[in-house]
């Protein structure tokens, strides 16, 4: 008699497999939000309870969503300049604090 195959859960990805996959996620959720949107009120809270669920803290979050609104309120702009506009602010906060990462 042969032993069972020992079977792999398809859900089981390496660490760095999912993290690219959140951060594809982000990104999508960033382009769905902003696109064919004028950058308003409703649209920049929504913006910040994203950064929030992709665990980016509260008070980083709301910088965040502050710098995206900043001179763009009431206008339209693109996924790709709020996404450069997030890896600046969180190139900003990893540079303000080189001990904890």
């Amino acid at each position: 008699m042969t032993p069972p195959k020992k079977r792999r859960s398809k859900l089981v990805c390496p660490p760095h497999r999912r993290a690219e996959a959140d951060l594809r996620s982000i990104g999508a959720a960033i382009s769905d939000l902003v696109s064919k949107r004028k950058l308003d009120a409703a649209t920049i809270e929504e913006l910040e309870e994203l950064l929030i669920r992709a665990d980016l803290g509260v008070d980083v979050a709301a910088r965040i969503a502050e710098a995206i609104g900043a001179g763009r309120f009431d206008k339209m702009v693109s996924d790709a300049e709020v996404k450069g506009i997030l890896a600046a602010e969180v190139e900003k906060v990893l540079i303000r604090s080189p001990g904890r990462w």
